[in-house]
Protein backbone atom coordinates (compact mmCIF):
# COMPACT_ATOMS: atom_id res chain seq x y z
CA UNK A 1 0.00 0.00 0.00
CA UNK A 2 2.96 2.30 0.58
CA UNK A 3 4.73 1.92 -2.02
CA UNK A 4 1.80 2.17 -4.41
CA UNK A 5 1.47 5.77 -3.10
CA UNK A 6 4.98 6.48 -3.44
CA UNK A 7 4.39 5.78 -7.41
CA UNK A 8 1.26 8.09 -7.25
CA UNK A 9 3.20 11.13 -6.17
CA UNK A 10 5.91 10.46 -9.56
CA UNK A 11 2.90 10.44 -11.91
CA UNK A 12 2.89 13.60 -13.92
CA UNK A 13 0.10 16.06 -12.71
CA UNK A 14 -0.24 19.31 -14.82
CA UNK A 15 -1.35 21.64 -12.50
CA UNK A 16 2.37 21.45 -11.32
CA UNK A 17 3.75 22.07 -14.50
CA UNK A 18 1.61 24.81 -15.45
CA UNK A 19 2.64 26.61 -11.89
CA UNK A 20 6.12 26.05 -12.91
CA UNK A 21 5.53 27.55 -16.11
CA UNK A 22 3.42 30.93 -14.75
CA UNK A 23 6.30 31.29 -12.59
CA UNK A 24 8.86 31.70 -15.36
CA UNK A 25 6.80 33.87 -17.43
CA UNK A 26 6.51 36.29 -14.42
CA UNK A 27 10.58 36.76 -13.69
CA UNK A 28 10.41 37.36 -17.95
CA UNK A 29 7.89 39.68 -17.46
CA UNK A 30 9.87 41.32 -14.04
CA UNK A 31 12.87 41.68 -16.28
CA UNK A 32 11.24 43.99 -18.82
CA UNK A 33 8.86 45.82 -16.82
CA UNK A 34 9.84 49.27 -16.51
CA UNK A 35 8.89 49.86 -12.83
CA UNK A 36 11.21 46.67 -12.00
CA UNK A 37 13.97 48.17 -14.16
CA UNK A 38 13.50 51.42 -12.39
CA UNK A 39 13.55 49.64 -9.14
CA UNK A 40 16.98 47.79 -10.03
CA UNK A 41 18.84 51.63 -10.76
CA UNK A 42 17.80 52.62 -7.09
CA UNK A 43 18.89 49.51 -5.76
CA UNK A 44 22.36 49.90 -7.51
CA UNK A 45 22.89 53.67 -6.98
CA UNK A 46 22.36 52.32 -3.36
CA UNK A 47 24.48 49.54 -3.62
CA UNK A 48 26.92 52.55 -5.18
CA UNK A 49 26.54 54.51 -1.98
CA UNK A 50 27.24 52.09 -0.25
CA UNK A 51 30.21 50.63 -1.74
CA UNK A 52 33.27 51.96 0.36
CA UNK A 53 35.03 52.29 -3.06
CA UNK A 54 32.86 55.01 -3.76
CA UNK A 55 34.15 57.64 -0.90
CA UNK A 56 37.50 56.71 -2.49
CA UNK A 57 36.63 57.56 -5.71
CA UNK A 58 34.74 60.71 -4.59
CA UNK A 59 37.81 62.04 -2.38
CA UNK A 60 40.11 61.27 -5.60
CA UNK A 61 37.67 63.69 -8.07
CA UNK A 62 37.99 66.43 -5.47
CA UNK A 63 41.42 66.28 -4.82
CA UNK A 64 41.80 66.31 -9.23
CA UNK A 65 39.57 69.60 -8.65
CA UNK A 66 41.78 71.28 -5.84
CA UNK A 67 44.89 70.81 -7.78
CA UNK A 68 43.57 71.63 -11.54
CA UNK A 69 41.61 74.82 -10.38
CA UNK A 70 44.45 76.54 -9.02
CA UNK A 71 46.53 75.72 -11.99
CA UNK A 72 43.71 76.82 -14.01
CA UNK A 73 43.95 80.41 -12.61
CA UNK A 74 47.90 80.87 -12.33
CA UNK A 75 47.98 80.36 -16.30
CA UNK A 76 44.81 82.72 -16.88
CA UNK A 77 47.23 85.80 -14.25
CA UNK A 78 50.07 84.74 -16.56
CA UNK A 79 48.92 85.17 -19.96
CA UNK A 80 47.02 88.20 -18.16
CA UNK A 81 50.30 89.43 -17.21
CA UNK A 82 52.18 88.33 -20.22
CA UNK A 83 49.56 90.53 -22.56
CA UNK A 84 49.68 93.57 -20.28
CA UNK A 85 53.74 93.76 -20.33
CA UNK A 86 53.40 93.49 -24.51
CA UNK A 87 51.16 96.19 -24.55
CA UNK A 88 53.40 98.70 -21.78
CA UNK A 89 56.37 97.63 -24.34
CA UNK A 90 54.73 98.55 -27.35
CA UNK A 91 53.43 101.57 -26.01
CA UNK A 92 56.87 102.60 -25.14
CA UNK A 93 58.71 101.86 -28.59
CA UNK A 94 56.00 103.67 -30.35
CA UNK A 95 56.79 106.66 -28.26
CA UNK A 96 60.02 108.45 -27.54
CA UNK A 97 62.13 108.50 -24.56
CA UNK A 98 60.75 111.53 -23.35
CA UNK A 99 57.14 112.04 -21.95
CA UNK A 100 55.45 114.06 -24.62
CA UNK A 101 54.62 117.34 -22.12
CA UNK A 102 51.74 118.46 -24.83
CA UNK A 103 49.66 116.31 -22.41
CA UNK A 104 50.57 117.79 -19.55
CA UNK A 105 48.27 120.27 -18.07
CA UNK A 106 50.31 123.99 -16.87
CA UNK A 107 49.95 125.64 -13.62
CA UNK A 108 48.44 128.88 -13.22
CA UNK A 109 50.88 131.81 -13.58
CA UNK A 110 51.18 132.91 -9.61
CA UNK A 111 49.33 136.41 -9.19
CA UNK A 112 52.17 138.19 -8.97
CA UNK A 113 54.25 137.22 -11.95
CA UNK A 114 53.84 140.74 -14.04
CA UNK A 115 55.52 141.75 -10.76
CA UNK A 116 58.56 139.29 -10.08
CA UNK A 117 59.12 139.25 -13.88
CA UNK A 118 59.01 142.74 -14.36
CA UNK A 119 61.80 144.58 -15.16
CA UNK A 120 62.26 146.10 -11.71
CA UNK A 121 61.84 142.81 -10.39
CA UNK A 122 64.41 141.31 -12.11
CA UNK A 123 66.61 144.15 -11.82
CA UNK A 124 68.77 141.92 -8.79
CA UNK A 125 70.30 138.59 -8.92
CA UNK A 126 67.65 137.20 -6.88
CA UNK A 127 64.60 138.69 -8.45
CA UNK A 128 66.31 137.45 -11.58
CA UNK A 129 66.60 133.51 -10.34
CA UNK A 130 62.43 134.17 -8.88
CA UNK A 131 61.26 134.67 -12.33
CA UNK A 132 63.39 131.90 -13.86
CA UNK A 133 61.89 129.91 -11.34
CA UNK A 134 58.41 130.53 -12.24
CA UNK A 135 58.77 130.64 -15.72
CA UNK A 136 60.53 127.46 -16.18
CA UNK A 137 57.42 125.58 -15.22
CA UNK A 138 56.08 126.66 -18.73
CA UNK A 139 59.58 126.20 -20.98
CA UNK A 140 57.36 123.74 -23.22
CA UNK A 141 55.16 126.47 -24.22
CA UNK A 142 58.12 127.81 -26.73
CA UNK A 143 58.23 124.89 -28.52
CA UNK A 144 56.42 124.35 -31.49
CA UNK A 145 53.34 122.41 -30.88
CA UNK A 146 54.34 119.89 -33.72
CA UNK A 147 57.53 118.82 -31.52
CA UNK A 148 57.35 116.52 -28.87
CA UNK A 149 58.27 118.80 -26.17
CA UNK A 150 55.32 121.44 -27.37
CA UNK A 151 52.87 121.73 -24.10
CA UNK A 152 51.72 125.15 -26.66
CA UNK A 153 48.17 123.30 -28.14
CA UNK A 154 46.78 122.39 -25.21
CA UNK A 155 47.66 125.48 -22.50
CA UNK A 156 47.11 128.00 -25.20
CA UNK A 157 45.90 130.67 -22.21
CA UNK A 158 48.74 130.25 -19.56
CA UNK A 159 51.33 129.92 -22.52
CA UNK A 160 50.36 133.35 -23.94
CA UNK A 161 50.84 134.62 -20.31
CA UNK A 162 53.29 133.12 -19.04
CA UNK A 163 55.35 134.89 -22.48
CA UNK A 164 54.30 138.08 -22.15
CA UNK A 165 55.61 138.41 -18.73
CA UNK A 166 58.62 135.86 -18.76
CA UNK A 167 59.91 137.05 -21.97
CA UNK A 168 61.84 139.97 -19.89
CA UNK A 169 64.37 137.22 -19.48
CA UNK A 170 65.48 137.51 -22.73
CA UNK A 171 67.10 140.90 -22.22
CA UNK A 172 71.06 140.80 -20.85
CA UNK A 173 71.31 142.37 -17.74
CA UNK A 174 73.34 144.80 -17.04
CA UNK A 175 76.08 144.97 -14.94
CA UNK A 176 74.46 146.96 -12.08
CA UNK A 177 71.65 144.38 -12.37
CA UNK A 178 73.64 141.52 -11.92
CA UNK A 179 75.52 142.86 -8.81
CA UNK A 180 73.21 144.04 -6.96
CA UNK A 181 72.11 141.18 -5.23
CA UNK A 182 69.78 141.67 -2.29
CA UNK A 183 70.51 144.99 -0.94
CA UNK A 184 71.15 146.60 -4.15
CA UNK A 185 73.64 148.89 -2.51
CA UNK A 186 76.79 150.52 -4.21
CA UNK A 187 79.31 148.50 -2.28
CA UNK A 188 77.59 145.09 -3.62
CA UNK A 189 78.01 146.55 -6.98
CA UNK A 190 81.61 147.50 -6.92
CA UNK A 191 82.11 144.04 -5.02
CA UNK A 192 80.38 141.97 -7.64
CA UNK A 193 82.66 139.62 -10.33
CA UNK A 194 80.86 141.70 -13.19
CA UNK A 195 82.07 145.45 -11.95
CA UNK A 196 85.75 144.16 -10.97
CA UNK A 197 87.84 143.39 -14.43
CA UNK A 198 90.43 141.63 -12.44
CA UNK A 199 87.89 138.56 -11.62
CA UNK A 200 88.55 135.16 -13.30
CA UNK A 201 84.38 135.29 -14.36
CA UNK A 202 84.21 134.89 -17.61
CA UNK A 203 82.86 137.80 -19.93
CA UNK A 204 81.26 137.83 -23.67
CA UNK A 205 84.50 138.44 -24.60
CA UNK A 206 86.53 136.07 -23.13
CA UNK A 207 83.74 133.43 -23.65
CA UNK A 208 84.75 133.34 -27.47
CA UNK A 209 88.12 134.31 -27.56
CA UNK A 210 88.58 131.50 -24.80
CA UNK A 211 85.65 128.79 -24.86
CA UNK A 212 84.74 126.44 -21.75
CA UNK A 213 87.50 128.65 -19.80
CA UNK A 214 87.05 126.68 -16.22
CA UNK A 215 85.87 123.88 -17.74
CA UNK A 216 86.96 120.59 -19.45
CA UNK A 217 86.81 121.74 -22.63
CA UNK A 218 89.15 123.12 -25.44
CA UNK A 219 88.48 124.97 -28.19
CA UNK A 220 89.06 122.65 -30.82
CA UNK A 221 86.39 120.26 -28.86
CA UNK A 222 84.36 123.11 -28.73
CA UNK A 223 84.09 123.46 -32.63
CA UNK A 224 83.87 119.65 -32.76
CA UNK A 225 80.70 119.94 -30.83
CA UNK A 226 79.46 122.52 -32.57
CA UNK A 227 79.41 120.81 -35.71
CA UNK A 228 78.03 117.59 -34.19
CA UNK A 229 74.81 119.41 -32.72
CA UNK A 230 74.31 121.34 -35.69
CA UNK A 231 74.12 118.13 -37.89
CA UNK A 232 71.99 116.05 -35.07
CA UNK A 233 69.60 119.20 -34.66
CA UNK A 234 69.05 119.53 -38.25
CA UNK A 235 65.39 117.24 -37.49
CA UNK A 236 65.10 115.05 -40.36
CA UNK A 237 62.99 112.68 -38.27
CA UNK A 238 61.85 111.83 -35.02
CA UNK A 239 64.99 110.13 -34.21
CA UNK A 240 67.13 113.36 -34.33
CA UNK A 241 64.72 115.01 -32.27
CA UNK A 242 65.34 112.67 -29.30
CA UNK A 243 68.97 112.84 -30.13
CA UNK A 244 69.07 116.74 -30.88
CA UNK A 245 66.52 116.64 -27.29
CA UNK A 246 69.62 114.53 -25.57
CA UNK A 247 72.63 116.52 -26.88
CA UNK A 248 71.18 119.84 -26.11
CA UNK A 249 70.69 118.85 -22.17
CA UNK A 250 73.22 120.18 -21.03
CA UNK A 251 73.17 123.35 -22.07
CA UNK A 252 69.22 124.35 -21.48
CA UNK A 253 70.09 127.78 -20.49
CA UNK A 254 71.25 129.09 -23.89
CA UNK A 255 68.68 127.41 -26.05
CA UNK A 256 65.39 127.23 -24.19
CA UNK A 257 62.70 130.06 -24.75
CA UNK A 258 63.33 131.73 -20.82
CA UNK A 259 67.08 131.41 -21.92
CA UNK A 260 69.39 133.41 -19.41
CA UNK A 261 72.45 133.08 -21.56
CA UNK A 262 74.26 135.31 -18.68
CA UNK A 263 73.97 132.86 -16.29
CA UNK A 264 75.47 130.40 -18.51
CA UNK A 265 78.50 131.93 -18.92
CA UNK A 266 78.68 132.38 -14.90
CA UNK A 267 80.28 129.49 -12.86
CA UNK A 268 80.12 126.55 -12.46
CA UNK A 269 79.07 126.77 -16.33
CA UNK A 270 81.36 129.21 -17.91
CA UNK A 271 79.48 127.66 -21.19
CA UNK A 272 79.87 129.14 -24.40
CA UNK A 273 76.38 129.27 -26.20
CA UNK A 274 77.23 129.56 -29.54
CA UNK A 275 78.30 126.02 -29.51
CA UNK A 276 74.92 125.08 -29.42
CA UNK A 277 73.47 127.46 -31.85
CA UNK A 278 71.46 123.92 -33.24
CA UNK A 279 69.98 123.45 -30.31
CA UNK A 280 67.57 126.37 -31.53
CA UNK A 281 65.90 124.70 -34.08
CA UNK A 282 63.77 122.61 -30.96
Amino acid sequence: MGRKSRRSRSVYDPAIEQEVTFAQSSDALAITDPLTLEAQDELNYLEEIIDPNSEQRDFQRRRRYQILVPMIFAAVLIVAATARLGNKRSDESSSSVRSYPSQTVLPAPPSDIDTKCSVAGVASALGRTACEMICEAADCCGFQSSLPLSCLSSNQAYCTEYLSSCSVLDEEPTKNEVGQGVSGDEDSVDQSPSANPETTSPTQSSVELNPGQGATYSPSVDLVLQVQVDEVCALDDMGDIIECTEICSPALCCYLPFKAEARCKEEPLNMNCETYRGCNAL
